[in-house]
């Protein structure tokens, strides 16, 4: 299980315009109470990085990339139309594991590019509550 950090000072730009590079993120444990939206720490699969992001979908939920577009049970992530005729990547996110994706989806390295693109639950250590500076 990931260990509880219950400040994570910000780095990068993966989370603008929520989260921006030196600013701290209380965070509660993550326990069972994950949700899709949540601002989430998880720990990465490089022992000891941390990785901040917002949960895209949960367990069941069906995920689609269409010419770099995020979809969710059929609804836009980012607000932008579907490309007609564009190459669909579909996945049901399996029991247990997350999607996440940084709010920046152009900056981030995320879900939509990691090897394993689902986040088991057990590597969810925190939510974000409130954020300083």
């Amino acid at each position: 299980m990931a260990r509880w950090i219950p400040l994570v000072r910000i780095h990068g730009r993966s989370m603008q315009p929520t989260l921006h590079a030196g600013q701290i993120l209380l965070t509660r444990p993550a326990g069972r109470r994950v949700a899709v939206g949540d601002v989430v720490v998880l720990t990465a699969t490089v022992p000891g990085a941390l990785y901040v992001k917002r949960i895209a979908a949960g367990p069941g939920d069906v995920v689609e990339l269409e010419a770099g577009r995020l979809y969710v049970n059929d609804c836009p992530w980012d607000d932008c139309p579907r490309v007609a005729g564009a190459h669909v990547c579909r996945w049901r996110v399996p029991d247990g594991h997350y999607f996440v994706v940084g709010d920046n989806l152009r900056e981030s390295t995320d879900s939509r590019v990691w090897t394993q693109p689902f986040v088991p639950a057990s590597r969810i250590s925190g939510v974000a509550v409130k954020r300083w500076l």
